[in-house]
């Protein structure tokens, strides 16, 4: 039981360090004005 315990805590701790750089990874690609108006991802380089 202990072992899951140290495994979960492991993954909300990574999860809590690793989304927010995701989440800005993704919104960088975007050429919406704000971030709530996001329609599609755009896959054309400019």
């Amino acid at each position: 039981m202990k072992k899951y315990i140290k495994s979960a805590f492991l993954i909300l701790v990574l999860l809590f360090l690793y989304l927010p750089i995701f989440i800005l990874a993704v919104y960088s690609f975007t050429d919406a004005a704000n971030i709530g108006s996001i329609r599609a991802f755009p896959f054309t380089i400019m």
